[in-house]
C-alpha cells in the first residue's frame, strides 16, 4: 500500500476537511481504492483525480446529488445541461444579491437621518398608498401577539413588512402596503410627518400628542386619518426601540 495515501493525507493534498472526504463516500461520489483491517481509508492516484474532478464541479455551483447523478450516466451533454442550468440560477443569485446590495445601501442613507429623530417634524409631499386592510379593533384596543398569528399571520406578509395603523372615529384598522388598490387609501398630497423611536406604548402616545400640539402651534390645518406605521426596517438598528413614522394630510 506504499503508493497509497491515507484520508489525511489526500485532504491535506487537495486542501480539504477530513469530514469533506467522507461526505463525499457517503453520498457516493467518492470511493476509497481499499479499506484496510485497522479501518484505515486509502486512496490512489485514481482517487486523487475523481476528487479533484467533484471539487472543480462544486466550484461551479452544482450540488453533490448532480454530481452523482452525472457521474452515474457519464455523458458530456448532461453534463453541459447541468452547468447551463447552474447558469441560470447563479444569474438569479447575483439579481438577488444586487437587491439586496440596493436595499442595504437604502437602510445606510435613511439610518443617516435617525439622530434626527424625535424632533424632525416636517411636511413631505407623499405619493398615493394603497392598503390592505388585515385586522380592525377599537381605538383603545392593543393588540397581542396572539392578535398578531391570528390574523396578520394569515396574510402573506414579510418579516420587515411596515405595519399601518390608520385610525377613524371609533376603530382603528391595522394594514400593510399593497401594489393594487386595498380596502384604504391614504391620498395623494402634503402630509405633516413626525418620526419616534419607542419602547413603551406610553411613549407612542406622548409622541402622538406632541404631533397634534406641534400642528396647533404652526396652525397647520390637518384632515383624513391619523397614520402610525412601524417602519421595521430602521427598527434593526436599535433592538430594544421601534422606529415610528406618524403622519396625517394636510389641509
Amino acid at each position: 500500500m506504499k503508493d497509497k495515501i491515507t484520508i489525511g493525507q489526500l485532504a491535506k493534498l487537495m486542501k480539504v476537511s477530513t469530514h469533506q472526504i467522507r461526505y463525499f463516500e457517503e453520498k457516493g461520489v467518492l470511493v476509497p481504492a481499499s479499506i484496510e483491517k485497522n479501518g484505515y481509508r486509502m486512496y490512489g492516484l485514481k482517487e486523487v483525480y475523481i476528487l479533484s474532478h467533484v471539487l472543480s464541479l462544486r466550484a461551479l455551483g452544482i450540488s453533490v446529488g448532480k454530481i452523482k447523478e452525472l457521474f452515474d450516466i457519464d455523458n458530456k451533454d448532461d453534463y453541459v445541461g447541468i452547468m447551463k442550468k447552474s447558469v441560470v440560477e447563479i444569474e438569479a443569485q447575483i439579481k438577488a444579491l444586487e437587491a439586496l446590495k440596493q436595499k442595504t445601501n437604502a437602510l445606510i442613507k435613511s439610518s443617516e437621518g435617525l439622530e434626527d429623530a424625535n424632533t424632525n417634524f416636517r411636511i413631505e409631499a407623499l405619493s398615493t398608498r394603497n392598503l390592505c386592510e388585515v385586522w380592525r379593533c377599537t381605538i383603545d384596543y392593543v393588540p397581542t401577539a396572539l392578535d398578531y398569528y391570528n390574523f396578520i399571520g394569515k396574510v402573506e406578509t414579510k418579516h420587515d413588512s411596515h405595519i399601518y395603523e390608520v385610525y377613524y372615529d371609533d376603530y382603528c384598522c391595522l394594514c400593510t402596503e399593497v401594489q393594487t388598490q386595498g380596502e384604504h387609501i391614504l391620498e395623494k398630497g402634503n402630509y405633516l410627518c413626525y418620526d419616534i423611536t419607542i419602547d413603551s406604548l406610553e411613549e407612542l402616545n406622548t409622541g402622538v400628542l406632541k404631533f397634534f400640539d406641534y400642528a396647533i402651534a404652526n396652525n397647520i390645518d390637518l384632515v383624513k386619518q391619523l397614520v402610525i406605521i412601524e417602519d421595521t426596517n430602521l427598527s434593526i438598528f436599535d433592538n430594544k426601540t421601534l422606529y415610528i413614522r406618524i403622519q396625517m394630510k394636510v389641509a
